[in-house]
């Protein structure tokens, strides 16, 4: 995507991610029916198509914020940990984040605080609780603590990926509505969908879709 600033006069480029129907790695689906299920694993979870915002844009924000709903562990996970897979890979695009906060209800503060490296622990901030699927609900409802505690200018990564189809719809939705500046704090969302017949993950969501 080729952009202009309108106040230099300067153009720049940005990668995007290659659109695909599956929504997951371009290749996951590159294979005949006779491969083991384990060898397609690897690419179904691969995260390696997801192309950072471009190193040049982090000195253009005054604080760094990643955003974690369903993370349970830094260390452990399918497919690797997202926390720690996130810090990595944006620590090399120029985002140490200065601030994380990470969402788990069924995982002790202890528990997760023993799997964050030492050089973040100043800086993480673990919740246990369940997050909330609307403003009205009982819980944290990220997009609101979000605009609490960030600032428009600020760059925010925001992960949500807890394996409930309405929270995490409810929170989408409200995110694309016409009554809040939401997307105007979040920077880059990364969202697991799980879109029913999605051909390549019907052996783990079924042919409907579980979480639709």
């Amino acid at each position: 995507m080729d952009f202009l600033d309108e106040t230099t006069g300067e153009t720049f480029s940005e990668f995007i991610e290659p659109l695909v129907s599956h929504l997951r790695h371009p290749v996951a689906g590159c294979v005949s029916d006779e491969v083991p299920k384990d060898l397609i694993w690897p690419l179904v979870l691969s995260r390696s198509f997801i192309v950072p915002i471009p190193p040049s844009s982090a000195s253009l924000f005054s604080k760094a914020y990643y955003f974690d709903a369903g993370a349970s562990s830094w260390t452990e996970g399918a497919g690797g940990p997202s926390l720690d897979y996130f810090t990595r890979v944006y620590k090399r695009h120029g985002f140490d984040f200065d601030h994380i906060e990470a969402y788990e209800g069924s995982v002790s503060a202890d528990d997760f605080y023993a799997s964050v490296p030492d050089n973040y622990k100043n800086r993480t901030f673990y919740n246990q609780v369940f997050i909330a699927s609307s403003p009205s609900m009982d819980g944290p409802f990220i997009p609101f603590v979000i605009s609490n505690i960030t600032q428009k200018e600020d760059y925010v990564f925001f992960k949500l990926d807890i394996d409930s189809g309405d929270v995490e719809h409810g929170t989408v939705y409200y995110m694309l509505s016409d009554d809040n500046d939401s997307l105007q704090y979040i920077k880059e969302f990364v969202w697991e969908h799980h879109v029913a017949g999605n051909y390549i993950m019907v052996p783990w969501w079924g042919g409907g879709g579980r979480y639709c």
